[in-house]
């Protein structure tokens, strides 16, 4: 597990109204920051490390076509989308930043790692805490810029974007009628398992209209 990394007594000093406080003031807000960031870092090292060992399983069980199968037997509360976001925030992490910026990402509360985002505007050649504080909070401000009005979002073109998706999908499957059948209800299971919904209501599920089968 990597070293947390704390805010020193120097950077502190450095904010303009550090001087008004006393000395026992600034001990108790040293050391309260300190165990703030401590619990921050640990809250995103987590997400991080369970990322890497997903990994790790991965690589070993997806070829055997067993990862998800290990996932709803040993992790039944955390869905398959849920674990591949993620091993996707790990990935985009270490493959789009320094190890010393998602340290200080960490250490700050950032828990999204947005490669779009970060492809546009890539982390400068430093290892200066206060610049890659300036450099993550500006990914921050244009992520959150970049996610669209919902006012804007049309849901039914939303939904048949993911009709079409998962017929062009369907269609690629092997032509077994019971493989096909086991494919469309492990979906389902993964689906209703991520957006916290029970096997009672995937039974009652109404068909898709045909209208919206294109």
């Amino acid at each position: 597990m990597s070293q947390i990394e704390l805010i020193p007594r120097s950077a502190m000093a450095l904010i303009p109204w550090w001087g008004v406080l006393t000395p026992s003031e600034q001990r108790s807000v040293l050391l309260a920051t300190q165990s703030l960031t401590e619990e921050m870092q640990k809250h995103g090292l987590s997400k991080l490390a369970i990322g890497k060992e997903l990994v790790r399983l991965r690589e070993i069980l997806e070829p055997k076509r067993k990862f998800c199968d290990y996932l709803r037997r040993n992790f039944p509360t955390c869905s398959v989308a849920t674990a591949y976001r993620w091993i996707e925030n790990y990935e985009n992490a270490k493959l789009m930043l320094p190890e010393r910026f998602i340290s200080v990402a960490m250490a700050h509360g950032y828990h999204v790692i947005d490669a779009a985002v970060i492809a546009k505007m890539p982390p400068p050649r430093t290892q200066d805490r206060g610049k890659i504080i300036t450099y993550l909070a500006q990914l921050k401000k244009a992520r959150k810029s970049s996610i669209p009005d919902r006012k804007l979002v049309d849901p039914d073109a939303l939904k048949q974007e993911c009709v079409n998706f998962v017929s062009a999908r369907f269609r690629r499957l092997p032509q077994d009628d019971l493989g096909r059948s086991a494919w469309i209800e492990s979906l389902f299971q993964d689906l209703f398992s991520e957006f916290g919904l029970n096997r009672e209501d995937l039974l009652t599920a109404t068909l898709v209209p045909a209208e919206a089968r294109r």
